[in-house]
């Protein structure tokens, strides 16, 4: 917020004394909040939505503190523990130096609130230090966090843009797992994000690969833009096939629709679609999934199948986990065994990490499968409180959006399987629903100039046939003449750049959208 920087902290939370004080007072609302959703009264187990002004209100009532010293809570405690650390690095430098004199040496070997510290340098140890704060005090940092989103956001023109969410503890047999009931701020309208962006610059290009569907993002951010294309991309050679599996081999539909994703035989047409690919496509597969229940349902059905260990005969199984450091060591395993030659099927789920922003180019990635449409969870709170705000404020319908967002999520998967010209790879939609026109016209376009209508409601075995049929195709040597054919020469490249007046980057080759506060000049570059 540009007034917290701007603006001076408020008088009544600048001494240290006062402002945990403070603290303490929004803490206990807090609890007594989520008391109220997860006690033995008549609302436990009910969900409760509200405003962000409503409960602000409610908050500045019970504890008597003013809204201007909320929004800067967390600024306050970023402060207040900057001088702590000051305070504790000075403190263990001058127990360093007198450790100095007495034994000779410069080490410093002591302990940080229970926090073990042994450090040889001043800026290693400020390191460490700040790394114990920050563990020790993350609570207080989400708290602060949150009140000053709360008391920022909380005005009369952005009531309507987000939520407080109460969800009371979900009933769990399980004392282990339990997660507590949860206070959540949501964040409705995905513009006040990139307003600031529009507000400071007369032009702006939005272009990436993965801007699909194109139409529906001028109303998601609330912009109307001057120039708004999706291109197709150059290639010498049909370096992608799209293959959309309607059915089995059995000729049984495959979806992952609510009365299908749990039918025995759609399972096994699942599985018989991954062991068909992994005995004729070489090197790297990446499988994804829907969500990591669906995901860790099916391999287990898989296994009292015997499809894993069909799998394990041509390829190595390496599955995703919600576990940050485990997946990257899945990942390294699974681009080792790629290297070696052995293969691996790489199974992971959309909107996990993997999905994000991890290329799988070259033989890391020559097949990619889709199994089911990505639709978003409909029973979250979120989800719906999201929904609803689309549909009152920005007459978006709900099955529109959910769409859009499968789709979109499917362009992200995918999006990142060719990085050079001579790169090739599959693409597997399995699922039936892929192949209607209100789902397929909204690809990208340069996974639709690839597709034709016999590539569409295939089963298995046909899908098959063609992926040996396109793999025979791509493994034959690169003409280097049709390669260089789609290459911009040196020479090319001087005569656009004399041709255009200050250009920098006129030529691209994914979905591009350019917002400018004039009309764009016929002379006026448009570029990345």
């Amino acid at each position: 917020d540009v007034e917290v920087v701007r603006e001076p902290v408020p008088g009544n939370i600048r001494r240290a004394k006062h402002f945990v004080g403070f603290l303490k007072k929004v803490v206990e609302h807090l609890k007594s909040c989520l008391r109220s959703i997860s006690g033995p009264n008549i609302n436990r187990g009910q969900v409760r939505t509200q405003t962000p002004l409503a409960f602000l209100h409610r908050m500045t009532n019970a504890t008597s503190i003013g809204t201007k010293p909320l929004r800067f809570s967390y600024a306050r405690l970023t402060s207040l523990l900057r001088t702590i650390q000051a305070t504790a690095v000075a403190a263990a430098a001058a127990a360093a130096t007198n450790n100095n004199g007495v034994s000779g040496g410069g080490s410093l070997n002591s302990s940080f609130h229970g926090v073990p510290i042994s450090t040889d340098s001043t800026s290693a140890l400020n390191t460490t230090i700040t790394t114990a704060m920050e563990q020790e005090y993350q609570a207080l940092l989400v708290v602060s966090e949150f009140a000053s989103l709360l008391a920022t956001f909380c005005a009369a023109g952005n009531k309507s843009r987000f939520a407080i969410i109460m969800e009371p503890e979900p009933i769990n047999n399980n004392p282990n797992e339990s997660s507590g009931s949860v206070i959540q701020l949501v964040c409705l309208d995905a513009s006040l994000a990139i307003a600031p962006l529009f507000q400071r610059f007369n032009s702006v290009v939005i272009t990436s690969s993965t801007l699909s569907p194109i139409d529906l993002y001028p109303k998601l951010l609330q912009f109307k833009p001057c120039v708004s294309v999706s291109l197709e991309i150059s290639q010498f050679r049909p370096c992608i096939r799209p293959l959309m599996i309607s059915r089995g081999s059995d000729q049984l539909a495959v979806s992952t629709k609510q009365d299908d994703r749990v039918d025995i035989g759609v399972i096994r047409n699942f599985g018989a679609i991954l062991v068909e690919l992994c005995s004729c496509v070489p090197d790297g597969i990446v499988a994804y999934f829907t969500s990591y229940s669906y995901m860790e349902a099916l391999i287990s059905e898989w296994d009292g199948m015997g499809i894993l260990r069909e799998l394990t005969k041509h390829k190595l199984v390496i599955i995703e986990t919600k576990n940050v450091v485990e997946t990257t060591i899945a990942l390294d395993n699974f681009r080792v065994a790629c290297d070696s030659g052995r293969g691996a099927v790489f199974l992971a789920v959309v909107r996990g990490m993997v999905s994000e922003g991890v290329p799988f180019d070259r033989h890391y990635g020559r097949a990619k499968i889709m199994f089911g449409l990505p639709y978003q969870y409909t029973l979250s709170h979120i989800v719906r409180a999201r929904l609803e705000y689309l549909q009152t404020n920005l007459q978006i319908r709900e099955q529109d959006f959910l769409t859009f967002d499968a789709i979109r999520q499917v362009a992200k998967c995918f999006g990142r399987i060719l990085r050079s010209k001579s790169d090739y790879g599959l693409l597997i939609f399995a699922d039936s629903r892929f192949s209607r026109m209100d789902k397929r016209s909204q690809l990208p376009k340069w996974m639709v100039q690839s597709l034709s209508e016999a590539h569409l409601n295939l089963s298995t075995d046909v899908a098959v046939q063609y992926a040996k049929s396109f793999l025979r195709i791509m493994g034959q040597p690169i003409a280097q003449e049709a390669l260089q054919s789609v290459l911009l020469k040196l020479e090319d490249v001087r005569q656009m750049e004399g041709s255009i007046p200050n250009a920098s980057t006129t030529a691209t080759s994914v979905p591009l959208m350019a917002i400018s506060s004039q009309p764009l000049s016929k002379t006026e570059p448009v570029g990345v």
